[in-house]
Formats: structure tokens, C-alpha cells, sequence
């Protein structure tokens, strides 16, 4: 059995970004997950001071920092903080997903073939190739499936299937990769 299919759209920017934020953290990846916790902590305690002293800075120019308990100020410019910095993680993840469906690699049509070898994903600058062993995940989402592979996503959009059914690729795409985990 082999599928193929193609797009013609491009990849919608919404669906790449929750592509990307459901992205498993694997065990090979989990020096480099505390690694980056660890330098968001450090990030964040700077930016919560930072916010903590401007929270200082407003409470007395607004005249109101006998009537406010000492505690407030610093939960205060920690909460600001931590909106600050989701939202910015946020933008982050947009900006640099619209960057990169602006690029050429995601220009013009994209086919993807799946069969008992893999996905094969090919536009008219770029071809990827993955076999099912390296597919560490497959998830099912109302606009698209996802393959994560490592750090990487890849993003069929339920709308290049046509009439097939996506239940009936995710079970074909199931039994390649647990014919491919048993050799």
C-alpha cells in the first residue's frame, strides 16, 4: 500500500505553530530540554526583577505605596513578569514560523508519499525522507497529521487527503511503524 498526495496551499501558519508546540521532548533530547530550562529560569529571574523594580517605580509615582503591603510589589512585577515573557515566547514561536513558511523550501506545491519505507515529503526546493523508525510520534489534529521526528515536525494538511480518510492513513501509517519497530 503506498499513499501520495499533494497541497497546493501552503502550510497554514496556525497549524505549524501547534505542530510545533506539541512537539514531544524525547530522551535524546533531555540535556538540551534542562539546558534550556535552565537558561528560561535564569531569563526570567533577571526579567522578574526587572519588572519587580519597575513595579516599585510605578506604585510610588502613583502616590499609592503607603496603602499597598510590601508583598504586593514583588508579586506584582512577577506577574508582569511571567505574562511578559509568555507572550513573548509566544510572538517568538510566530515570528520564527512565519519566517520559515516564507522561505523557499515551503514555496510552491507539496507532495507526500507515505508507504512501508516512510514519508517522503518533496516540494520544488526541497526533499525530506524519513523512515518510520525515526517517527517517534504521529498525532491526529482537526486541520492536519503530525509526524515529529526528533525536533522537527512535519505537517500533512487534512485537506491534501481528499476523499481518503484520515483514520484510514493514521491505522496504515500505525501498522508501518510497528512492522518497522518488530525488524
Amino acid at each position: 500500500m503506498h499513499y501520495h498526495f499533494q497541497s497546493c496551499d501552503p502550510i497554514d501558519e496556525t497549524v505549524m505553530i501547534r505542530a510545533m508546540r506539541r512537539c514531544p521532548r524525547s530522551d535524546s533530547n533531555r540535556n538540551s530540554y534542562w539546558l534550556g530550562f535552565g537558561i528560561g529560569v535564569f531569563e526570567g529571574a533577571i526579567f522578574a526583577l526587572g519588572m519587580i523594580a519597575l513595579a516599585h517605580v510605578l506604585i510610588r509615582l502613583t502616590n499609592v505605596s503607603s496603602q499597598i503591603p510590601g508583598t504586593v510589589v514583588p508579586l506584582l512585577g512577577a506577574l508582569l513578569a511571567i505574562l511578559v515573557m509568555k507572550l513573548s515566547a509566544r510572538k517568538k514561536l510566530a515570528l520564527h514560523v512565519r519566517r520559515m513558511l516564507l522561505s523557499p523550501i515551503y514555496k510552491g506545491n507539496m507532495n507526500f508519499d507515505l508507504s512501508s519505507d516512510g514519508l517522503d515529503m518533496s516540494g520544488s526546493n526541497v526533499k525530506w525522507s524519513v523512515s518510520w523508525p525515526a517517527i517517534e510520534k504521529v498525532t491526529d489534529d482537526r486541520d492536519a497529521i503530525f509526524f515529529y521526528a526528533g525536533a522537527f515536525s512535519y505537517v500533512l494538511p487534512k485537506e491534501a487527503l481528499g476523499e481518503i480518510k484520515a483514520g484510514d492513513v493514521l491505522k496504515a501509517v500505525e501498522g508501518w511503524r510497528n512492522q518497522g519497530a518488530a525488524t
